[in-house]
C-alpha cells in the first residue's frame, strides 16, 4: 500500500483485479479503481504526482499521473519489486533473478545485478548509498553499493520461507519476516535473534514508526506491534 504525498489519499494495489484502487483517507471510501496491469504488487512515488506499479504477470511497469489520472505502461521484466531512488535517479527492479537499474523515466538501462535464485524483497537506504536484497532461495541478505553494484557484505542462513525485508532508518538493524517468526540482524555485529510469532502467522509487510514495528500478518489476519531497539 501506498500513501499519497499530501496524505489525502491511500493508493491499493490490488493483486486479483489488477487494478490501483484511491481511497480517500477522510472518509474511507473508494474514489476510483485504475486498471495498471496484471498482478500489480509494489507501489513506489516517482514524483509528487506520479506513482509507479510493478505488475509482475504482465511484466509492466505502470506510471499513474495522480493530476490527469493518466497511465503508461512500460514492458519491463518484474516478479513485483522495485524501489525508487529520487536522490541519485535511479529506478531499481527485480524479477526472479536479476535487479536491473534504469533512469527515472525507465527509457535508459543503467545496471544490471546479477546471480540470486529468487529475490522477493527489495530496500534502498534514505540516501540511496546501499541496496538491500533478499533472496529467499539462497536464505541470505545481501548489501550492494549503489555506486559500483558491487557486494559490500551478506548475511547467510536467514531461514526459511522469507517475505519480506525491512531496514531500521539508522541502518543498524535489518528485519526478515519468515514463517512464524522475524528474525532480527544487527548490521554492524552481525548478531541474530527471533520475534517469535503465534503458529499460523504469515507476514506480509512490516513498517518501522519510532520505536514500534508494526507487522501485518495475512496468516491471522490482524496487525501486531512490537517495541523496537537497535541494541540486540
Amino acid at each position: 500500500m501506498g500513501e499519497f504525498i499530501r496524505n489525502k489519499f491511500y493508493f491499493v494495489s490490488n493483486i486479483n483485479t489488477g487494478c490501483l484502487t484511491i481511497i480517500d483517507a477522510f472518509c474511507n471510501t473508494i474514489l476510483k479503481e485504475i486498471r495498471v496491469g496484471q498482478r500489480p504488487f509494489k507501489l513506489a512515488l516517482v514524483d509528487d504526482t506520479t506513482i509507479a506499479i510493478s505488475c509482475e504477470k504482465s511484466n509492466t511497469i505502470s506510471f499513474f499521473n495522480c493530476v490527469s489520472g493518466k497511465v503508461k505502461e512500460f514492458n519491463i521484466s518484474n516478479n513485483g519489486n522495485l524501489q525508487i531512488d529520487k536522490v541519485n535517479k535511479k529506478i531499481y527492479i527485480s524479477d526472479t533473478y536479476e535487479i536491473t537499474i534504469y533512469d527515472m523515466n525507465l527509457e535508459a538501462l543503467i545496471g544490471c545485478i546479477k546471480g540470486f535464485s529468487a529475490i522477493v524483497a527489495l530496500k534502498l537506504n534514505r540516501i540511496g548509498s546501499k541496496l538491500y536484497v533478499l533472496d529467499t532461495l539462497q536464505k541470505e541478505l545481501r548489501i550492494y553499493s549503489t555506486d559500483t553494484y558491487n557486494l559490500i557484505c551478506s548475511f547467510k542462513n536467514i531461514g526459511v520461507n522469507s517475505t519480506d525485508l525491512l531496514i531500521s532508518k539508522d541502518e543498524i538493524t535489518a528485519y526478515i519476516s519468515n514463517k512464524n517468526k522475524i528474525l532480527k540482524i544487527n548490521i554492524n555485529s552481525k548478531i541474530y535473534s527471533n520475534i517469535i510469532l503465534p503458529k499460523g502467522s504469515i507476514i506480509m509487510g512490516m513498517v518501522l514508526k519510532d520505536n514500534t514495528l508494526y507487522t501485518s500478518n495475512f496468516g491471522l489476519n490482524r496487525i501486531r506491534s512490537e517495541e523496537h531497539t537497535s541494541e540486540l
